[in-house]
């Protein structure tokens, strides 16, 4: 199954093979737009492809193979996320690379990750340690969005009703309805003003981990809003400026919306068992950089032995691991 072929054209054929038999007909034409739209040949892709490569080894303690694609993907012209960094630096240490695994997590990795770190860098004195964060950014650096106060607006806008409304047990009364029009109300300036907002500004992508309240406002969208504005986000996504997580969970999340919770194409959204192969939700995966071994929000390090959340069919790749590398398909 895993070779070179006309790529399209066998993700149109999945599609077609599975959603016709599953898919409620009204929502058949959403996910073929969705799916047979993306293109294999995006370098970012490939990029966070070889990236997700490289984790899923470093988190099973292979750093042979973990250096290997972090080293290939070092190569490409975009930029890790603060944790692959760690995790990039992590591995040059456990090769006796000592030198260049410093210089890695200094240039590029996050003070407070570094100095809580304790399962790796054994035998770094403390002193040595603490010098070198000194000259590492901090969290707060990273987290320095531009129009940082708008995205708050938004967010606190996004939050207050939907907190209100969890209060109200009785869906009949008027401050219930009325809460609910105003909530209503909200998300259609919200959607207004996010999009602008990230016309301006994008996503922070590759530049840096996205706030969770970006994540949070485009969750609470209305699905007709996303798939209407579906192209974009979609370039957001193909040139670095969004995450795939926060692109696959909103999809996720529209379908759910639209009654189709096991139709989901990427399933980590409130993962569940769905109707498609492990084989179709991997070819998803990686058709949008998505890493398809761990639900991983690339927001922090984990110590020696302890891994992100694993993806619902993590061990039936695990098992069948020579078929399901990331970068089988040539991109």
């Amino acid at each position: 199954m895993f070779v070179n072929t006309n790529k399209d054209a066998l993700m149109v054929f999945m599609i077609v093979n599975t959603i016709v038999r599953h898919v409620k007909m009204p929502h058949f034409f959403f996910f073929v737009i969705l799916i047979s739209n993306i293109s294999f040949s995006q370098d970012y892709i490939k990029f966070r492809n070889t990236l997700n490569e490289a984790n899923y080894w470093f988190y099973n303690q292979n750093y042979d193979s973990a250096l290997f694609y972090f080293e290939k993907a070092n190569k490409i012209d975009f930029k890790f996320y603060p944790c692959e960094y760690h995790n990039f630096s992590r591995t040059l240490w456990e090769k006796n690379k000592k030198s260049k695994s410093l210089n890695v997590v200094q240039k590029n990795g996050i003070k407070e990750f570094f100095l809580k770190d304790t399962t790796f860098y054994i035998g770094l004195e403390y002193l040595v340690r603490l010098k070198i964060s000194k000259k590492m950014k901090s969290i707060d650096e990273l987290e320095n969005y531009p129009q940082y106060d708008l995205i708050e607006v938004l967010h606190n806008r996004d939050i207050t009703d939907r907190k209100k409304l969890q209060t109200i047990n009785d869906t009949n009364t008027i401050e219930y309805k009325s809460t609910f029009k105003q909530l209503l109300y909200n998300d259609s300036i919200n959607r207004v003003d996010f999009l602008d907002y990230i016309k301006k500004n994008g996503f922070q992508g590759e530049k840096g981990h996205s706030p969770i309240c970006f994540l949070k406002l485009m969750l609470h969208l209305e699905a007709d809003w996303f798939f209407l504005n579906y192209n974009f986000f979609l370039n957001e996504l193909k040139t670095g400026r969004m995450e795939p997580w926060i692109f696959a969970m909103t999809c996720d999340r529209m379908f759910t919306s639209l009654e189709c919770p096991q139709s989901k194409p990427y399933n980590i959204y409130l993962p569940v068992k769905t109707n498609f192969s492990p084989e179709f939700n991997f070819l998803n995966a990686i058709n949008i950089g998505l890493d398809p071994f761990y639900i991983n929000m690339n927001s922090s390090i984990y110590p020696k032995g302890k891994t992100p959340q694993k993806t619902v069919n993590y061990d039936y790749y695990k098992k069948r691991k020579s078929n399901f590398n990331c970068l089988r398909i040539e991109q």
